[in-house]
């Protein structure tokens, strides 16, 4: 049987292998992070963190007012508790049971990685039914966005410290699910679900409603919004009608799935705000709402500085409108509709940001975890700007401008340079404890394991201990502590 490749083969197989090669040096880069100090008491559970897994909805907060560690973050904080006891010992039937640990956090980083690329192609690719092809060069645009180590501070959608993936870059990219029939149907009428999907697609609202801590939001911004806007458009052609028939008449013209979907999310999102106010994380730092919104200003100033890689897309964006307004592109009006909208969004989010709550460890209040809404956007922006440019541009211009966009994505490749830390330390520690004799043992490396800071006492380690004996990497409960 003879094969032959036509060049549009020879073009997918190209960004294809490309993917590939970022994908697979990805993996490589999460799999050298350290645990993080939140992972042992999540996985055992600490005792914090125990009301949550069996109240997930919150409902002894409603009967005592009392407050809760994760209050409204029921479905991650039961990802995270089931996945650590299950996937590093699946791992295990080929690996030693320190290499699962790290295997098992990379694998996940890197599938959540994967799954924003890829509904990020789907959002891109629908709107003007790109080509296979097309949506592979969508992929490969965006690919080199998501920094590991390069432009991390802004840029970052998968953290280095997997907590921090698994409360929000995981949730982002099931929020990017839940919407995508309902943008799918907007745009070809058809939201691609059958009855018994449609069904099961009501379970999400719930799930996301009690997941990461931008998720409802998020979904408390749009939800409404979406419902407010299409009621106010057929709202103003019912005119000749009077105040209460307009008003029945202009919610009836809504379809009744998403205005049931869309209202019950809205009514989920309220209920979990309110729960989250009882959560006693939020009572850890307090600063002032003035002060939160001065540093959040600082903040904003910070991320224009093109050190901080953000800057740079929002102008060629800006530049690819631009040359899509001067070769007068048949897609501009629908891209300026679209970007409109999102830059509404985006600032009524930024607005409402600091009432969220401070961290010290997020002196600005936006950060790479809480810009993910508006990441996923720029990046949603520069993909299909850019693909658009692509189909228009012809002869020497194209290869001007294809030479121009390759130079930019290896510019973020390169950035993205090996991470100058490693868990060799923390792997080290590990194998230390894996062969001890003692129940409590003084490390002499350096580094934390599985811990925010130094661990000065034996105690300060229970939950450390506790995972390590459950992973099978010590043999029983073995303590530990460092060098003061």
């Amino acid at each position: 049987m003879k094969f032959s490749f036509e060049k549009k083969d020879l073009i997918f197989l190209f960004l294809l292998l490309l993917f590939i090669g970022d994908t697979v040096y990805s993996y490589y880069q999460h799999s050298l992070a350290p645990i993080d100090g939140d992972i042992p008491s999540l996985v055992a559970p600490s005792d914090a963190y125990q009301q949550v897994l069996h109240d997930p909805f919150g409902f002894k907060i409603i009967q005592t007012a009392e407050n809760c560690a994760g209050s409204n973050r029921y479905f991650v904080h039961s990802f995270i508790y089931t996945y650590f006891r299950i996937v590093p010992q699946l791992l295990q039937g080929f690996m030693t049971p320190i290499e699962s640990v790290y295997a098992s956090i990379a694998l996940v980083k890197t599938i959540t990685q994967v799954g924003l690329i890829f509904m990020l192609s789907l959002y891109i690719g629908l709107f003007f039914k790109f080509t296979r092809n097309e949506r592979m060069l969508s992929i490969v645009l965006i690919a080199p966005l998501f920094q590991a180590v390069g432009f991390f501070e802004y840029m970052a959608f998968i953290d280095n410290c997997i907590t921090y993936v698994l409360f929000y870059a995981l949730p982002t990219l099931l929020l990017s699910i839940f919407l995508y029939p309902y943008y799918r149907a907007a745009l070809t009428g058809n939201s691609g679900l059958n009855s018994l999907t449609k069904c099961l697609w009501m379970i999400l609202p719930f799930v996301l409603t009690f997941s990461g801590p931008l998720v409802s939001p998020v979904l408390l911004l749009l939800c409404p919004s979406v419902l407010f806007y299409l009621f106010y458009t057929h709202w103003r052609t019912l005119h000749h009608l009077d105040a209460g028939d307009r008003v029945v008449k202009a919610l009836r013209s809504i379809h009744w799935q998403l205005l049931f979907s869309f209202g019950l999310t809205t009514l989920l999102s309220v209920y979990s705000f309110y729960i989250g106010t009882h959560n006693s994380e939020n009572s850890w730092e307090v600063i002032s709402i003035t002060e939160r919104y001065r540093r959040l200003l600082e903040g904003l100033i910070k991320i224009t500085s093109f050190s901080e890689g953000l800057m740079p897309i929002v102008l060629l964006v800006l530049f690819n409108l631009y040359l899509m307004q001067r070769s007068n592109n048949k897609n501009l009006d629908q891209l300026l509709k679209i970007f409109y909208f999102s830059i509404l969004f985006i600032g009524a989010y930024l607005l409402f940001l600091p009432l969220g709550g401070y961290r010290s460890y997020r002196p600005y209040i936006i950060r790479r975890d809480t810009l993910q809404p508006v990441l996923w956007l720029l990046f949603f922006a520069w993909g299909i700007s850019t693909v658009c440019l692509f189909q228009q541009v012809r002869s020497r211009n194209y290869l001007i401008y294809a030479f121009s966009i390759a130079l930019i994505c290896l510019t973020y490749t390169f950035a993205d340079k090996v991470p100058g830390y490693t868990n060799a330390c923390e792997r080290q520690s590990m194998q230390t404890l894996s062969v001890a004799k003692e129940d409590c043992v003084e490390l002499n490396e350096s580094c934390t394991v599985m811990q925010w800071g130094n661990a000065s006492t034996c105690e300060d380690t229970r939950y450390g201990a506790e995972l390590l004996h459950l992973w099978n990497i010590t043999p029983r409960l073995i303590h530990y502590h460092q060098k003061p």
